[in-house]
């Protein structure tokens, strides 16, 4: 079946239907919409995932920090094995242990640490470097005694002012404490322990 429009008197547009043996079958004006369906359900597949967005660009520098070289800087009390104290001190509880030094040379490189050894075979003046400045400090140093005369530094003040008599092939321990950065050691000893 064909469709013509046809053109009223008013000039609206209405569609005529001729059938095949070319006869109208019905001339009129189209119907109103009609409403519109229900909304379907949502889907339960996923859609596929966007491309991924572009990175953003890069924040500023941060400001550098600031070190204050004329602050002062209080160090708190430290309790090792109990409770701190109330001032700066360093409280211990229990066993604590060093480490043993071999002095390679004849000088006692007082940064190492408190406890040193050294064999001695000839004579041999010992040296003292790197005390600790204004601050008390003292260190243990034993010497297994081959042979040779020992001779300490100036800085060494004795009981009585004499130095330890000292017999050879034996062990000797001594102590040095100072109080002013090294200026003055007191030495004390302990000799001729048995090998």
């Amino acid at each position: 079946m064909a469709v013509l429009l046809g053109t009223t008197a008013a000039g609206t547009q209405l569609p005529i239907k001729i059938d095949s043996t070319g006869r109208v079958v019905c001339i009129g004006e189209p119907g109103p919409q009609g409403p519109q369906g229900e909304t379907g359900a949502a889907s339960t597949v996923p859609g596929p995932q966007g491309p991924q967005g572009e990175t953003g660009p890069q924040g500023p520098q941060g400001n550098p920090g600031i070190h204050n070289t004329n602050a002062s800087y209080q160090v708190a009390a430290l309790g090792i094995g109990q409770a701190a104290g109330t001032g700066t001190e360093l409280d211990l509880a229990g066993r604590y242990a060093q480490t043993s030094i071999a002095v390679a040379a004849l000088n006692i490189d007082c940064s190492l640490g408190n406890y040193f050894t050294k064999t001695i075979s000839s004579d041999s003046t010992f040296t003292f470097s790197n005390v600790p400045a204004s601050r008390s400090y003292s260190f243990t140093l034993c010497v297994v005694h081959d042979s040779g005369t020992i001779t300490w530094p100036a800085s060494v003040k004795w009981p009585k002012n004499t130095a330890p008599t000292l017999n050879t092939y034996k062990n000797h321990k001594f102590m040095f404490s100072t109080y002013n950065g090294g200026t003055v050691f007191y030495g004390a000893a302990l000799v001729d322990f048995t090998y």
